[in-house]
């Protein structure tokens, strides 16, 4: 016996708008998904140094002291009315625009004491591991001009204040104790100027500062041009400035997100939502007809 289905003016209308919620509700799922912010928040702390040496005097007078790895730590160097402080780094990639944005959160004005912006430092080839950096993006304050490029040789915070010996610079960087990643033997020396690389092609890169209030400032570093492949999985290092006074570094896992990514609404539950939406239909019709 065969079965033969057929399909009125009004089913079919009912199934097509039923297919039409639910390609846009899977749109909209997806959009909103992919538009997630990634934000990492700082877990550093600055080890405070003198002409390369650990300056306990200074930590203790400045900020929280605590002694690790044969070096005295704290969340940032200041002295009042010379903050360093970063508290945040958000990322934003537009694959549509061929972009990826990072905002910087910090209270450092790019000029202090000689102190400038540093560098940004990217690692694509050993993500989740605080070592080697083979991209770098120039914010234009050190000697290299805004763009992005790759690494042939960087300084140091210890190669640029090492020598100037009236100041107390944070040399070494190391994940705070409330960190999963704290390690008491570190002592991560920070990069934080580009000395010599090759600007990736096609690329381009633009640097806005704003300020946003409460004595912070968001520094807008927006790359384009770039294949966002290269940044599925990275390490992000960012010293403030050349002086290293207050470090943020983080790390994306796969797919640009520091979170498992969000699955599209799953078949049944777009079934249900079909068959709900055609029951509603079917008795609006029925509803229209009644004697």
């Amino acid at each position: 016996m065969k079965f033969i289905i057929i399909w009125s003016t009004p089913t079919v209308k009912i199934v097509s708008r039923f297919l039409s919620a639910a390609a846009a509700i899977v749109a909209l799922h997806a959009a909103s998904a992919a538009a997630a912010p990634i934000v990492i928040q700082d877990q550093m702390d600055s080890a405070s140094t003198y002409h390369s040496a650990d300056y306990s005097a200074y930590s203790s007078a400045n900020f929280a002291d605590r002694a690790a790895g044969g070096k005295h730590w704290g969340d940032e160097l200041y002295d009042p009315g010379h903050r360093f402080d970063t508290t945040s780094m958000t990322i934003n990639r537009n694959a549509a625009a061929g972009s990826i944005t990072f905002t910087l959160h910090t209270m450092f004005n790019g000029n202090d004491e000689g102190a400038k912006y540093a560098d940004l430092f990217l690692d694509i080839t050993t993500p989740n591991t605080p070592d080697s950096y083979g991209y770098a993006i120039a914010l234009g304050s050190q000697t290299k001009a805004v763009g992005f490029y790759s690494v042939s040789s960087a300084s140091t915070s210890n190669d640029v204040w090492g020598g100037q010996g009236s100041y107390v610079y944070g040399g070494f960087s190391q994940f705070k104790t409330t960190s999963a990643d704290y390690d008491p033997a570190l002592a991560l020396a920070v990069p934080v100027r580009l000395d010599a690389g090759t600007v990736v092609g096609g690329t381009s890169v633009a640097v806005t500062r704003s300020d946003v209030g409460g004595g912070f400032f968001d520094v807008d570093v927006v790359l384009q041009g770039v294949d966002l492949g290269l940044f599925d999985s990275f390490d992000l290092l960012w010293g403030t400035g050349d002086c290293g006074n207050d470090t943020i570094w983080g790390t994306t896992l796969a797919g640009g997100t520091t979170t498992a990514p969000v699955d599209a609404p799953p078949a049944l539950w777009l079934m249900g939502f079909g068959l709900f939406a055609m029951a509603g239909f079917a008795r609006r019709r029925q509803r229209a007809f009644a004697p």
